[in-house]
């Protein structure tokens, strides 16, 4: 993709994303195993890691926090945490993700780092490497839309697991 519509797309997406106006958001970066071996297999095969099992697995992760957080209401009702997530990788580093992700009103913030950790660690994929900081701000904005370990910013984004109540 050429520098100037990327350059277009990040501006537009920070506009659009406007931390200003999530309530209280995490700074989170989740690493991905590369791969499963046998033991999680019938046979003795590995399973290496792509986008799509990469998304599948950063949605269970969301499905699990969500039911934590809201319990039968996050089903019932579709209440939901915001969530902004960008996955990167390149030839040195593990798929990781960068995300905001929203704490909600009644939680309180250092519980809310231990429930992400909690939830992430359950997923299949989840590696033990991450990194939780309790607020996001338009500097962590600015890191997540680099084009660095990017092919396009807009290709990046996991939209499938984008998720903003204020729309």
């Amino acid at each position: 993709m050429n520098t100037i519509n990327d350059e277009k797309i990040t501006l537009a997406l920070k506009k659009w994303l406007d931390i200003e106006k999530w309530k209280n958001p995490f700074a989170v970066t989740f690493t991905l195993k590369k791969n499963l071996d046998g033991m999680y297999l019938t046979k003795s095969n590995i399973i290496y890691l792509d986008e799509f099992e990469a998304s599948k697995n950063f949605r269970y992760f969301l499905n699990i926090l969500n039911k934590k957080l809201f319990g039968n209401r996050s089903s019932r009702y579709g209440l939901k945490v915001d969530v902004f997530p960008i996955i990167e990788q390149s030839d040195t580093k593990h798929l990781h993700y960068h995300i905001i992700i929203d704490c909600p009103p009644n939680q309180k913030t250092n519980n809310y780092e231990i429930l992400i950790r909690e939830c992430w660690s359950k997923t299949d994929w989840g590696d033990v490497q991450m990194c939780i900081k309790t607020f996001a701000d338009i500097g962590w904005v600015s890191y997540i839309t680099k084009t660095r370990d990017k092919y396009s910013v807009a290709e990046s984004i996991d939209w499938n697991n984008v998720y903003k109540s204020n729309l």
